[in-house]
């Protein structure tokens, strides 16, 4: 799980990376004027690989939420524990004899 943890948080930086590192249709005109194609062969694998960590980090967000959901239901919710505690805690607020003031 803590593998997992640490695979969400490289993935997610390095995507940020690869986006942040892409360059832009509008910057592909204003550097080689409206009559050049726009692809490159970086342009090219940065999509790709921008494409392909988009997919990990799907995957890995998904094998967290599962491995979340199946640790979850070994345990028990904080609501019915705290209701088991109030329920304890009446009991034996019954079973004290507290003498009443008259």
């Amino acid at each position: 799980m803590t593998f997992l943890i640490y695979l969400q948080i490289f993935l997610a930086l390095f995507l940020i990376t690869t986006i942040v590192s892409q360059r832009s249709n509008s910057d592909d005109v204003m550097l080689n004027g409206p009559s050049h194609g726009s692809f490159s062969t970086a342009g090219t694998f940065l999509r790709r690989l921008t494409i392909f960590l988009i997919f990990c980090f799907f995957v890995s967000s998904l094998l967290l939420a599962r491995n979340s959901a199946t640790s979850q239901k070994s345990k028990k919710s904080l609501i019915s524990s705290l209701e088991g505690e109030k329920i304890i805690q009446e009991n034996k607020a019954e079973d004290i004899n507290v003498p009443v003031l008259q």
